[in-house]
């Protein structure tokens, strides 16, 4: 696997190719030498037949064995002269190949040798008259091959003789191959210089593409307070600038975003707090409204409930500072059955002026329960209830217990629902579909049901949409009176 990736690195991607085409050019020259140098050779031997020939048809000398030695040692070439008058050949052939010969001059020389006739024959070779000319064709001879050239001579008596000059095959092969040598040593020679540089070409290119990835990896992990600095003036160079521009402009446009980001949450929060701010005054408003309209409601009762808006809008108001500081909330054990009544207290008069209905219910064995962080579970289903009463007409609220110290309420109401865009972000921060709104109730909700160790959540089930609450709470009343303060 590691040897896989290292092909895919550039320089291999670079290196590789150009070896392989180098290496496939010297073959090719290496192929083409040995075609050259096998043309060379066999010129050669044909030139030296034609040295001997020009040496030996003007002649009119007797060719003892001695003379033929020395003629073969000259041209490096075995030498076989057939005389009529004579019962064997003169030859400087090793016995071996002798005997060989002459089975094929007495069986098969028509058929192993390419013959031309002599001047004056029309007749073309025959079996028992040596042809004229023979001109490179191979002769198998014992153990070797040969190409046998042949001609014709007068002895010094005048009779006719055919002298075959026989060139050893391998020979010629293994001096094509000595031409061929030099070229192929030579590419090969070049191809590993080649290879060398380009390594080395590469590499470099590789270590500054590598520095270029590492630095363009830094800005992608958010440091845009860095540059890279590389003074060639070739593409790379010239990608390394393009990339400290970028970079320039990035940090110039992340600064601008900063900006414009605080000045949008400064409106957002501003405006938050007095949508907030405006229903808790609302509330004391309408509750002070009217005890003076109603001559049924009590006023003391009247400034309680407007006393507790204001309350709560100070007890949000802290929560937002705890938050925005990311401090603990500080405790304050609640009964359960009080503070929904204080909640009903609260948001009767806001539905009123809303012209909604508000259902309650609480199951009687949780009502003497008691939550450690009353004013945190009062804020939160505040929340969820204002919510609920600027979204549709009707709202139930249901209080129950999950399990031996569970408690979850739910708050329904029969509004469009949730809008799907933000319907995964819903309890992230900041995130609202109000024109007015902040969009930190939900995340308070949240926050308070994990400090209470619950959970917060929602649900839509036509015509209605859930929003819950779950949190801990214990099974039994405290022993001081408990009010409504937070």
């Amino acid at each position: 696997m590691a040897g896989t990736w290292h092909l895919h690195r550039l320089r291999y991607k670079m290196l590789v190719p150009l070896v392989i085409a180098s290496v496939l050019a010297s073959g090719m020259v290496a192929l083409l030498a040995v075609w050259l140098g096998q043309r060379w050779a066999q010129r050669d031997v044909e030139q030296r037949f034609a040295g001997v020939r020009q040496a030996l048809v003007g002649s009119r000398y007797a060719l003892t064995p001695p003379i033929l030695e020395t003629l073969a040692q000259l041209t490096d070439a075995h030498l076989v002269l057939l005389d009529p008058a004579q019962p064997d050949p003169r030859t400087t052939l090793p016995p071996g190949e002798l005997k060989s010969l002459v089975e094929w001059l007495e069986h098969g020389r028509g058929d192993r040798i390419d013959a031309r006739p002599g001047p004056g024959d029309q007749s073309g070779t025959t079996e028992t008259t040596p042809p004229a000319v023979i001109e490179g064709r191979e002769v198998a001879v014992g153990q070797r091959t040969y190409v046998a050239y042949g001609f014709s001579r007068s002895s010094p008596a005048g009779v006719q003789q055919q002298m075959l000059v026989l060139f050893d095959r391998q020979q010629i092969w293994e001096s094509g191959l000595r031409a061929a040598l030099l070229p192929l040593l030579s590419g090969l020679a070049s191809v590993g210089l080649l290879a060398v540089v380009m390594h080395f070409v590469t590499a470099r290119l590789a270590s500054r593409l590598t520095r270029l990835q590492t630095h363009v990896n830094q800005i992608a992990d958010g440091n845009l307070e860095i540059a890279l600095q590389d003074r060639s003036p070739d593409e790379i160079g010239q990608l390394v600038l393009a990339v400290n521009r970028m970079v320039l402009q990035l940090r110039q446009l992340w600064e601008r975003i900063e900006r414009q980001a605080e000045e949008h949450l400064l409106h957002q929060i501003a405006g938050g707090m007095a949508h907030q701010l405006r229903n808790t005054l609302t509330g004391a408003r309408l509750a002070l409204e009217l005890a003076q309209q109603d001559d049924s409601v009590p006023p003391v009762a009247a400034l309680e409930t407007g006393l507790r808006q204001i309350e709560i809008a100070e007890e949000y108001v802290n929560r937002l500072m705890r938050v925005a500081a990311k401090a603990p909330g500080r405790a304050q054990p609640v009964a359960l059955g009080k503070c929904m009544g204080d909640l009903q207290s609260a948001i009767r008069p806001l539905a009123q002026h809303l012209g909604a209905t508000v259902a309650w219910q609480t199951t009687e064995e949780i009502a003497g329960w008691t939550v450690r962080d009353g004013p945190g579970v009062y804020a939160a289903v505040y929340n969820l209830v204002i919510n609920a009463l600027q979204s549709g007409q009707q709202v139930r609220v249901l209080a129950e217990a999950t399990g031996s110290d569970k408690v979850r309420i739910v708050v329904q109401d029969d509004g469009p629902g949730v809008d799907p865009a933000v319907a995964q972000r819903l309890f992230d921060p900041f995130v609202t579909t109000k024109p007015e709104g902040m969009g930190l109730g939900l995340p308070l909700v949240q926050r308070i049901a994990q400090e209470l160790d619950g959970q917060a959540g929602w649900w839509h089930q036509a015509p209605w949409t859930f929003f819950y609450i779950e949190f801990s709470a214990a099974a039994a009343q405290i022993d001081s009176p408990v009010g409504t303060q937070p």
